[in-house]
């Protein structure tokens, strides 16, 4: 009972729509791991397995720590969870493990990211073979939309090719999520075919046309990403929309450009630096860019610009972050240069 009741706490820590997500995980996580000592594989095969499977994702979802760590330890409790279904005579949850595991293997940090990558293409591509869009539709579209999410990251092979692959596997989970009217899910395959279309490669006329595709598809995610009720989601969204705008031709007064400073300024009263400091000086970073973009007077937008780098420095340091650091401080020196040149 004890261990039974460990596990209904962290699934409520996992649910809990506080601000602090970390500290809730943390709690998940000691819940499950307390539980996991307690239930016997040879006795309590199911339980067993999903208390290692709840604590995977808890590891998975962390915000904070060592990103290579966390997701070592998900990937470690999920091989655990496939040998013991597997053992104890429950095979038809290999799905549900193999796309766990792809998850794993998709967020887990790597300087190549196409082996880990190629891993969770597997994984993904196996749990289709029983998961079926007949037999399972909302296990379908879910691994549909996991696999899409992997194929626009993959860096072997031909780029377009996989970007294409990526939208088609959106686009079917889309159709499921429609039928079935899971509004949740229906808005975050939006928010990641609208990330597809931002990646697909194209000559200009056909480069605008995919990244208003990309803002179609933003735009629709935020009917359901409310700042009230996802506020995470609102934010990467929101963060996403501002910069597909800032691909789109500066015109006039640049309204898009405009729009895209307000979307970056919402993601920031969400992804505060205390509560998500590297999310937040990526926004940053792109709320520099945008001020650097907008017509009018260069000498004061210019000056926001290179405040907001200054901040997003405040993060990635050349310790730390060292590829976000180069980054920055070439968008930052280029902003000074243009201030030096008006005087």
């Amino acid at each position: 009972p004890r261990a039974c009741a460990l596990v209904i706490l962290g699934l409520a820590w996992v649910a809990s729509t506080t601000r602090d997500r970390d500290h809730a995980l943390h709690e998940a996580v000691r819940c499950f791991e307390q539980a996991a000592q307690i239930f016997k594989v040879d006795k309590e095969p199911d339980w067993w397995c999903e208390t290692r499977l709840h604590l995977a994702h808890a590891w998975l979802d962390m915000p904070t720590g060592d990103r290579f760590r966390n997701v070592e330890q998900a990937l470690g409790a999920r091989r655990l969870t496939e040998l013991g279904w597997t053992r104890y005579g429950a095979p038809e949850r290999g799905a549900s493990v193999q796309n766990a595991l792809g998850h794993a293997w998709e967020r887990l940090p790597a300087d190549d990211r196409g082996p880990t990558l190629e891993k969770a293409i597997t994984c993904f591509s196996a749990a289709l073979g029983v998961r079926t869009r007949e037999d399972h539709p909302a296990h379908w579209a879910r691994l549909q939309n996991n696999l899409g999410n992997a194929w626009i990251q993959l860096p072997a092979g031909d780029h377009r090719q996989n970007v294409e692959r990526g939208i088609a596997c959106h686009q079917g989970a889309l159709e499921i999520w429609s039928k079935l009217g899971r509004r949740q899910e229906w808005g975050a395959t939006q928010s990641n075919l609208g990330n597809a279309w931002a990646l697909l490669p194209g000559e200009k006329p056909e480069r605008e046309k995919n990244m208003r595709r990309a803002i179609a598809c933003y735009r629709s995610a935020l009917e359901v990403r409310t700042k009230a009720n996802h506020p995470v989601e609102f934010a990467s969204t929101m963060n996403n929309l501002g910069t597909a705008l800032l691909h789109l031709p500066v015109t006039g007064r640049g309204s898009s450009v405009k729009e895209a400073i307000e979307c970056f300024e919402s993601a920031l009263e969400v992804r505060t630096k205390a509560a998500f400091p590297v999310d937040w000086a990526k926004t940053q970073s792109n709320l520099g860019l945008a001020w650097s973009r907008l017509p009018g007077d260069k000498q004061e937008h210019l000056t926001e610009s290179v405040a907001c780098y200054d901040a997003a420095l405040d993060v990635f340091t050349e310790q730390t972050h060292p590829g976000n650091h180069k980054h920055v401080i070439a968008r930052r020196m280029k902003a000074k240069d243009q201030l030096s040149a008006l005087g």
